[in-house]
Parts: C-alpha cells; structure tokens; sequence
C-alpha cells in the first residue's frame, strides 16, 4: 500500500474522471438539494500496486462555533472500491489525512462530512 497525498488540481485528469466515476456509482443518499459542497483542495489516494483503490478528499475551511471562527481541516468524499473493502484501505487514508491536517494544514480541529450532512467533528490536536 502506497499513500499519496496531492493538490486536486495536480490529480492527472484520467485518474479524476476515474474518481469522480466510481464515487458517483456509490451509494451517497438523497440530499435533495439541502447541501453545496464545497470542492477539495487536496486528494489523499490510496494504491495498491499501480492501482487506486480508495481516497478521500480534504479541505481547509473557517467555520463559525459560539459566534467565533474556528479552522478545520474537512474530509468528504471517502470511499473504497467495492473490491477492496474490508483491508483497512480507508481507515490508513484517514490516517493519513488527521497527520495532514495537523502537520500541513495546521488546523486545531478535523471535520468528516458524512453523506447524511451529519458531522463528526475529532478532538482537538495537542
């Protein structure tokens, strides 16, 4: 396994297509047009060999708690290809993205945002 973190705008736009194709296959639920979702600034990919086989995306985002802003590192988008689930490829790309978000992007706090709009919002950094 081989984890790559880089610039969205970096993703090589054969790779994107293939990305954006399997995640719009899943099963991300009805959000009736409740939500707008912001785009990733950087992907965080998971290969096996010289195949992907689950990402996420993340975001460095303010966001406002007690009338206050607060920066939070966002992850969306999570997923493994079906094939491949069950090998802990997902849990090693949220690793990933906590140590980014707290080496790189510098931000006290994480937010994953489900597919339901509901959030989970980790402990802050030490």
């Amino acid at each position: 396994m081989h984890i790559e973190i880089t610039r969205s705008e970096d993703v090589p736009p054969s790779l994107r297509d293939d990305i954006y194709k399997h995640g719009s296959e899943m099963d991300w639920g009805n959000h009736d047009g409740v939500a707008e979702w912001a785009r990733g600034e950087w992907r965080v990919i998971v290969w096996e060999g010289d195949a992907w086989v689950s990402g996420l995306s993340l975001l460095k985002k303010a966001i406002t708690v007690d009338g206050k802003p607060v920066m939070v590192g966002g992850i969306g988008g999570v997923m493994t290809l079906t094939e491949w689930r069950g090998r802990g490829y997902a849990s090693a790309a949220m690793k990933a993205a906590a140590d980014f978000i707290r080496d790189e992007i510098k931000a006290p706090f994480g937010m994953l945002i489900c597919n339901n709009g509901s959030a989970i919002v980790a402990n802050e950094h030490p």
